[in-house]
């Protein structure tokens, strides 16, 4: 802080002598002034300064500026040197570092759903596990919620990170997305009325008649069907024939025999040159 000081001359001078300090001085006042930050303060005159702020006073006194009270400016309030208090889960104190006055973090905690968590201590809410980390930039602290592991809830319990369930041909496995965690679909198939999954792409076969699975998009939702693509005549036994093939087929439980298979695209003809009884 730069400061100077001068003296006022009046009609009657004398020397004033201030310590170590030398000066004109009139004899109905002492002359010393400071001048700090393009200010001048008379002699006895406290102030502050915006750099040093409103909790740090100064007054002039023989010339030179000197300190006669020393603080932080917390919120509009002045704190003590070495006075602590605290905000949230975090603690405070107004301190003095190489000769500069401020406000340090000395202590702490994580604040999670309204508590204190203390330094690697761990808090649990509903899936998600939670640790307190604190973090040393040489003096000064920082403390920060870590979350330590993460689930997923099914509404009965929870079901741990990568956890991967199929139901109704509808692969789901718990991840995390976009700073989300659930349970996100993964892959999707067509079901058969026997409850098994066959791939887009794949081929069930039921009855003697070929199907595929086929993925459709339709108003940005997947629908998946399994399509008809290809038959064979059933025999009365259940088994698959071709063209031309003589088998029996079961009819009304009667059997019918010598029966040929004409095959005309997914619908296959049955001719029998038994009569049906």
């Amino acid at each position: 802080m730069d400061y100077s000081y001068r003296s006022l001359v009046l009609l009657a001078v004398t020397l004033c002598v201030f310590g170590a300090h030398f000066g004109v001085c009139s004899v109905e006042d002492s002359g010393w002034t400071c001048q700090v930050g393009g200010k001048i303060y008379k002699e006895g005159e406290n102030f502050t300064t915006s750099v040093a702020g409103p909790c740090v006073i100064y007054k002039c006194y023989g010339g030179t500026v000197q300190q006669v009270k020393a603080g932080c400016n917390h919120n509009g309030v002045c704190m003590n040197i070495n006075q602590t208090w605290t905000t949230g889960c975090l603690t405070y104190q107004c301190q003095v570092n190489n000769g500069a006055i401020g406000i340090s973090l000395v202590n702490g905690s994580c604040e999670i759903a309204g508590t204190c968590l203390g330094v690697n201590e761990t808090f649990r809410q509903g899936c998600f596990n939670y640790t307190c980390d604190l973090q040393l930039h040489g003096q000064h602290r920082s403390y920060r919620v870590l979350l330590k592991e993460w689930g997923c809830s099914n509404g009965v319990s929870c079901l741990p990170a990568n956890f991967t369930e199929t139901y109704n041909c509808v692969t789901r496995r718990c991840e995390e997305r976009n700073d989300s965690v659930g349970m996100f679909e993964i892959s999707q198939a067509c079901i058969t009325p026997s409850r098994e999954c066959v791939k887009p792409g794949e081929t069930y076969v039921d009855k003697c008649r070929t199907y595929k699975c086929k993925q459709k998009v339709l108003l940005g939702m997947k629908l998946f069907s399994l399509e008809p693509t290809s038959a064979l005549c059933e025999d009365a036994k259940g088994k698959c024939h071709g063209d031309e093939d003589v088998f029996s087929v079961s009819v009304n439980n009667h059997l019918i025999h010598n029966c040929t298979c004409q095959l005309a695209g997914i619908n296959p003809q049955y001719k029998c040159s038994d009569a049906v009884p």
